[in-house]
C-alpha cells in the first residue's frame, strides 16, 4: 500500500464542524463564519464530507445552507484538526482505497479531551466499509508529507518525541511508517516552528509540489524561527534522490511574525491544502508576504487556481488549512 502525493486525483475533503464550546470560546461566532467561508470556497472546487455530530448539524446548517457540494457525517470529534486525527487514505497495489488509523493522543497529551478524534477513523471506516488497518503507535497525519512515490519527510521532533511513543519503539515506529505510506526513504529534519502546539509538524514547514521537488519556509535572521528553518534548508540541500540528484528547493518566506500574549505563533504559508483544481494557500492580512508566497506556489502548481483563506483566526488555536482538513483519494 501507498500514500499518494496531495495532488493525486481526490473524491473528496474532509473536515471537522468546531462543536466544541472549547474552542475559540470568546469567537464562536467569527468562527462559524470563517468556516463557513473556507468550506464555501473548498466546495467550488470539490465535495467537502463534514464530520459533525446529528446534535451539532442544525448548527451547522445555519451557516451552509445554501452549500450544495457538501455531506454531513455524524461522528462526534473533540477538535478540528483533522489532518491530524482523521483518517489517512491509502491506495493498495490493486487500486482499492482503504483507511490507515493511527492512535491519537492530542500531541502527546497536551489537550485533556481527545478520545472521540481518536476514535474518529475507526468508526468512519465502518460508515464506509473501507478497510482500516489499525497501528500500535501514535502518529499524525501533518506530521508527514509524502511525494507518492516512495519518498517521505518529517521532523525528528514529532517522530521521536517521547510523549507519543517510548524511545525503545523507534526502530518499530520507523518500519510502521515505511509500511502504512508505502516509503522507501524518509527525510527526517530536525526541528519545526516555535510554539507549534504539535512540537512541530512538517506541514507547517516543508511540502512537496512534486516528486523531485520541496516549498521549505525560510526566513530572515530577526525571525526567532530562523536558525532551524536554515538547518533544515541545508539538510535539503544535501539529500539525494536514488537517481543521485538534488531536490529541488523552492523557498517559502514566513510571513511576518505574529504575535499573540507577548509569544510567536507558528504563522506559516506552507500549511496550504491542494484540491484537483485549486490550491488553498492560508493569508494572514499581511498584503505583500501573502502575494509573495501565493506567487510562489503558483509557480509550483501553473495548472492549479491559487484561493487565498484569511487564517488569523485558526491560528490562535494553532493551525491553518492544511492542519483542518484531510484528502480522501479517487480510486
Amino acid at each position: 500500500m501507498r500514500m499518494p502525493a496531495e495532488w493525486h486525483p481526490q473524491s473528496a475533503i474532509y473536515l471537522a464542524w468546531p462543536s466544541s464550546p472549547e474552542i475559540w470560546p470568546h469567537s464562536r461566532p467569527q468562527v462559524f463564519l470563517g468556516f463557513a467561508d473556507f468550506i464555501y470556497a473548498l466546495s467550488n472546487y470539490t465535495k467537502v464530507k463534514l464530520l459533525c455530530a446529528k446534535a451539532f448539524q442544525k448548527q451547522a446548517m445555519e451557516y451552509l445552507d445554501s452549500c450544495k457540494n457538501l455531506e454531513l457525517i455524524d461522528i462526534e470529534t473533540d477538535d478540528i484538526w483533522c489532518r491530524d486525527f482523521g483518517p489517512i487514505f491509502v491506495k493498495t497495489p490493486n487500486g482499492k482505497v482503504e483507511i490507515i488509523n493511527w492512535k491519537f493522543n492530542a500531541w502527546g497529551g497536551k489537550f485533556a479531551d481527545f478520545a472521540k478524534d481518536n476514535a474518529v477513523a475507526k468508526k468512519l471506516s465502518r460508515l464506509t466499509s473501507q478497510q482500516c488497518h489499525d497501528s500500535n503507535f501514535i502518529f499524525e497525519g501533518g506530521a508527514i508529507d509524502v511525494n507518492g512515490e516512495g519518498l517521505g519527510v518529517t521532523t525528528k521532533s514529532v517522530l521521536y518525541n517521547t510523549n507519543r511513543n517510548a524511545d525503545h519503539e523507534h526502530q518499530e515506529l520507523t518500519n510502521a511508517i515505511h509500511k502504512y505510506f508505502g516509503l522507501d526513504d524518509f527525510i527526517i529534519l530536525e526541528d519545526g516552528l516555535i510554539n507549534d502546539d504539535t512540537d512541530g509538524h512538517i506541514d507547517n514547514i516543508t511540502r512537496f509540489f512534486s516528486p523531485n521537488g520541496v516549498l521549505t519556509c525560510t526566513c530572515d535572521h530577526r525571525n526567532p524561527n530562523f536558525s532551524q528553518l536554515n538547518k533544515n534548508l541545508e539538510q535539503l540541500k544535501n539529500f539525494r534522490l536514488p537517481s543521485g540528484k538534488a531536490l529541488d528547493i523552492v523557498e517559502l518566506p514566513l510571513p511576518e511574525p505574529i504575535f499573540y500574549e507577548g509569544e510567536i505563533l507558528p504563522a506559516s504559508y506552507a500549511n496550504f491544502l491542494i484540491s484537483n483544481e485549486a490550491v488553498f494557500v492560508p493569508a494572514f492580512s499581511q498584503e505583500k508576504s501573502d502575494l509573495r508566497a501565493q506567487e510562489i506556489i503558483q509557480a509550483c502548481f501553473p495548472n492549479k487556481t491559487i484561493i487565498p483563506i484569511d487564517c488569523r483566526l485558526f491560528l490562535l488555536e494553532g493551525g491553518a488549512l492544511h492542519c483542518l482538513s484531510q484528502q480522501e483519494i479517487s480510486t
